[in-house]
């Protein structure tokens, strides 16, 4: 599956696998993702800012976003472009 991550600024739309994307996440990203994978959701992209990663999932219309220590945040703040 592909998936094509979208940005803003100086960066740039990028077309990544699924397995790309996982290649990006922290162990501890990677653990909360499949968990969060067992409720549904799936794994959209990893946005990276200087030296920090928060992965975006989604399930439905629902977003979570994991940060570098794993930790799990359902209510994000964010919206996505379509």
């Amino acid at each position: 599956m592909r998936v094509k991550q979208q940005s803003t600024g100086d960066r740039r739309a990028i077309t990544l696998t699924a397995s790309q994307n996982w290649d990006r996440l922290t162990n501890a990203q990677r653990f909360a993702c499949y968990t969060l994978g067992k409720l549904g959701y799936q794994l959209q992209f990893v946005r990276i800012s200087g030296d920090r990663r928060l992965a975006i999932t989604r399930q439905q219309s629902h977003l979570a976003t994991v940060d570098e220590g794993g930790e799990i945040d359902f209510n994000p703040g964010i919206t996505l472009r379509h």
